[in-house]
Order: structure tokens, then sequence, then C-alpha cells
């Protein structure tokens, strides 16, 4: 998985959050990946907001695989 084009181009701690997510995620730890979205999510700032639509898909996504919705 790489990060779309909408999360390109954010802070070094953002992309890094999102790479760790996406490892824990091919991981099969979803739990951890969820944390590590939400916290990019709030890193974020004004105007992102198509990075936070990909970023809540993204955790929604995890919980669609646990099978918790």
């Amino acid at each position: 998985m790489t990060a779309p084009a909408e999360l390109n181009g954010f802070s070094p701690a953002v992309a890094a959050l999102v790479d760790q997510a996406q490892r824990s995620e091919r991981a099969g730890q979803r739990e951890i990946a969820r944390r590590r979205y939400e916290a990019a999510l709030y890193m974020l700032q004004s105007g992102d907001g198509v990075a936070a639509a990909t970023l809540i898909r993204r955790i929604a996504r995890t919980y669609l695989d646990e099978g918790q919705i």
C-alpha cells in the first residue's frame, strides 16, 4: 500500500504515522492501525479535508475488516 495522492505533501510526522498504520494493517493489527490513522487525523491542518476523509475511510475499513460493522 502506498500513500494516495491526497496524503502526499504532509508533514513527515503524518506521513510516518500513515506508513506505520499501513504496515500494522497488513500485519493484521487493525487496532494499532486505527490508532495510527487517528493520530494522523488529529495532526492534519485546516484545509486538509480530502486527506481527513481518506483517513476516516481507512479507520472505518479496519472496523469492517474485523467484522465490527
